[in-house]
């Protein structure tokens, strides 16, 4: 990946739904993901120094987009009542998720199954993961993955990252 590559990143952001205040930010970035699990003949070293450079490609754009945008992730908090505990207030699961990441995969392919799609793109949710200055198993993080087809020769990664209806931006 160049710089020149990495210059081809477009930021939208949206505000009202409902009413409400939500925030989308959607990002392209023109990366090639591969499905590391079955397929991939190369030399394990290979496959390791091109996940690293995925990985820290996604985080330095992501970080810049979210930074610019002016996003934070909002502190944890411990849960206030019984409620709240049980995640029976926000419909399961403990805290409620504040942020929707989606992340599609845009091959000149005919698609990947389920756990491949997961696995391709594993080295862009980390990537995203520590732009947000978090793990990726946070509780606040909802994780979803989509693919389209594209053109033939373009690859690229397209990233929407959505606040929850009603959660401002600085985490109040």
């Amino acid at each position: 990946m160049t710089p020149r590559d990495v210059a081809d990143v477009t930021v939208t952001s949206a505000c009202l739904f409902r009413g409400r205040e939500r925030r989308i930010v959607t990002i392209v970035i023109p990366i090639r993901t591969e499905n590391p699990l079955n397929g991939s003949h190369r030399h394990w070293a290979v496959r390791a120094r091109v996940r690293r450079e995925q990985r820290q490609t996604v985080g330095l754009v992501m970080a810049g987009a979210l930074r610019a945008d002016g996003f934070s992730l909002p502190p944890e908090t411990p849960p206030q009542s019984r409620q709240d505990a049980l995640g029976t207030r926000f419909g399961g699961g403990g805290l409620p998720r504040v942020i929707r990441v989606e992340i599609a995969r845009l091959a000149p392919s005919s698609g990947l199954d389920d756990d491949n799609l997961r696995a391709a793109l594993k080295s862009v949710r980390d990537g995203i993961a520590d732009a947000m200055g978090t793990d990726d198993r946070d509780p606040r993080i909802e994780w979803a993955y989509t693919q389209r087809r594209s053109e033939r020769g373009n690859w690229a990664v397209e990233i929407r990252i959505e606040t929850a209806a009603g959660w401002s931006y600085d985490g109040q």
